[in-house]
């Protein structure tokens, strides 16, 4: 019923390491996903870091992995984590990777997380807080 994407990146400010989704570090105060229990969508994962890969995570949900940079996997394969390899580069610019995944809500209501699983990322701002209504 829905495409999304949700993007990875790192940006430095001041000095400051920032590890942002969709440009935004996390706030336990913002949703930054609302999501329709009873429908399956798809989500591209863009990796805008060539300094390295970003395993996603969502909480309660596994997903069905289509395609890798754009390549469909055949067949596609269930996932609960997925490394979104990091971006190319060639000193100049930057190719971003993907992954293309479908997930579906079935029962649960209320709040959760997706996040990078690598903690320090995690903990530096790469997570979303998530509602399925």
């Amino acid at each position: 019923v829905n495409k999304r994407t949700v993007t990875f990146s790192v940006s430095v400010v001041n000095g400051v390491v920032m590890f942002l989704i969709v440009g935004q570090g996390f706030d336990p105060n913002r949703v930054d996903q609302t999501l329709k229990v009873g429908t399956a969508e798809e989500w591209t994962l863009v990796n805008k870091d060539p300094n390295g890969g970003h395993p996603f995570h969502i909480h309660l949900n596994p997903f069905m992995v289509t395609a890798i940079n754009g390549v469909a996997l055949n067949p596609p394969v269930w996932q609960d984590t997925i490394l979104v390899p990091a971006a190319v580069t060639d000193g100049t610019v930057i190719t971003p990777s993907s992954v293309t995944m479908r997930t579906r809500y079935l029962t649960f209501t209320g709040q959760t997380v997706l996040h990078c699983h690598i903690l320090d990322h995690e903990d530096y701002g790469m997570m979303q807080l998530i509602e399925f209504v």
